[in-house]
């Protein structure tokens, strides 16, 4: 398929250490579905009164 050596990937390491980890981004997921529960919360008791 493609010719990689093990030596050529050292540029690539670089270029995905600043990027988005799986746990970062499950964090990520996490915080939105609180971020968002937090919102629907205040509509559903505001529509009890």
């Amino acid at each position: 398929m493609w010719n990689i050596k093990e030596e050529d990937l050292d540029g690539f390491r670089v270029t995905c250490s600043s990027r988005l980890s799986p746990e970062g981004a499950m964090v990520f997921f996490i915080g939105g579905i609180v971020y968002a529960s937090v919102f629907m919360f205040f509509i559903f008791m505001g529509g009890l009164e």
